[in-house]
């Protein structure tokens, strides 16, 4: 009768554990992607459909934001040099509702940049 070794079978089992670990965390993995794909599509198509606004959906309350903007800071230092204009610069370019005060929204066309819009569901 042919006995394994006590210490061979528990290193079987822990490998043999460690690989339905592993591939739990991958089926896992996969299920979370194509949940954020589903995810990503859906709030795709809220943002197509829906203007910036707060609605009612069943017993949930839908968000839709606009994305954030702000200054490009390398395109505002080339067009408005620091050494040229220190009032408009705190070691970087100050807020945009600061800078658009000072120098105006039309001068600053090209170099605003606008966050992506979100959607959040509570």
């Amino acid at each position: 009768m042919d006995t394994v070794p006590v210490e061979r079978r528990d290193e079987a089992l822990k490998a043999d554990l460690l690989a339905r670990q592993a591939m739990r965390i991958a089926d896992l993995q996969a299920q979370k992607e194509s949940c954020q794909e589903e995810i990503d599509a859906i709030k795709r198509q809220i943002l197509d459909t829906h203007e910036p606004g707060t609605y009612q959906a069943g017993g949930l309350k839908v968000q839709v934001k606009t994305g954030s903007r702000r200054l490009d800071a390398k395109k505002f230092a080339a067009a408005y040099k620091p050494t040229e204009h220190p009032e408009l610069f705190d070691l970087k370019p100050k807020s945009l509702s600061s800078v658009e005060k000072l120098v105006g929204t039309l001068n600053l066309e090209g170099m605003v940049v606008q966050g992506a819009s979100t959607v959040v569901v509570s």
